[in-house]
């Protein structure tokens, strides 16, 4: 098993992750996907939440799906950023936090609707038609991990947020995200949509 991605963080937590799970055969490799050298074949290859940010996603996955054996799976997850957010009650923090991280994503050229392009982009890579699955989460009341991804993603953001003029640090307050958690309402959270296919037997 080979883990990818151009972040040296994210990779050192995913081998963390596998030792600790006595995964002794992960590797993690530091690549742009696009250019990872391929030696091999593989029964998979899944992705998650990296479309987005490619200029020619469909060309990636025709790229990737060459590397496929026969009968192997190709399976990716992207978000739906551009979507309407529904909530028990309103939510300020919450609406705050859309229309803050929106707008880095749309200035930062990133794929909006990546989730609902997916099966378009499978069929543009001359696979075969995907199966689609839509997933969103709800948080609710006394959820702490969607508020640490809510406040994790903010703050990652931040430094986008001030460069393209959408808002101060000190107007974001990234803590006070916390109390996310004590809001008294469910709201959906960002959609999630994931595809899959499988190669042709040979």
């Amino acid at each position: 098993m080979v883990g990818v991605d151009t972040n040296a963080r994210a990779l050192e937590l995913a081998q963390a992750r596998a030792v600790a799970n006595g995964a002794k055969q992960v590797r993690v490799v530091q690549s742009d996907l696009r250019e990872f050298p391929v030696e091999r074949s593989f029964d998979a290859v899944v992705g998650r939440f990296v479309l987005m940010y490619l200029a020619d996603p469909a060309g990636v996955l025709r790229r990737l799906a060459g590397h496929l054996r026969a009968d192997g799976i190709l399976a990716f997850q992207e978000f739906q950023i551009e979507h309407t957010p529904m909530s028990s009650v309103r939510v300020f923090l919450w609406e705050r936090w859309c229309a803050w991280l929106l707008p880095v994503y749309r200035q930062a050229q990133v794929e909006m609707n990546m989730g609902l392009r997916l099966r378009q982009t499978f069929v543009d890579a001359g696979l075969p038609a995907p199966r689609v699955h839509m997933d969103v989460c709800l948080a609710c009341p006394g959820d702490d991990v969607e508020v640490r991804v809510a406040t994790n993603t903010l703050r990652s953001a931040l430094p986008l947020i001030e460069r393209f003029g959408i808002a101060t640090a000190a107007e974001v307050d990234v803590d006070t995200f916390g109390q996310l958690a004590s809001a008294g309402a469910v709201h959906t959270t960002v959609p999630m949509v994931r595809a899959w296919t499988r190669m042709p037997a040979a």
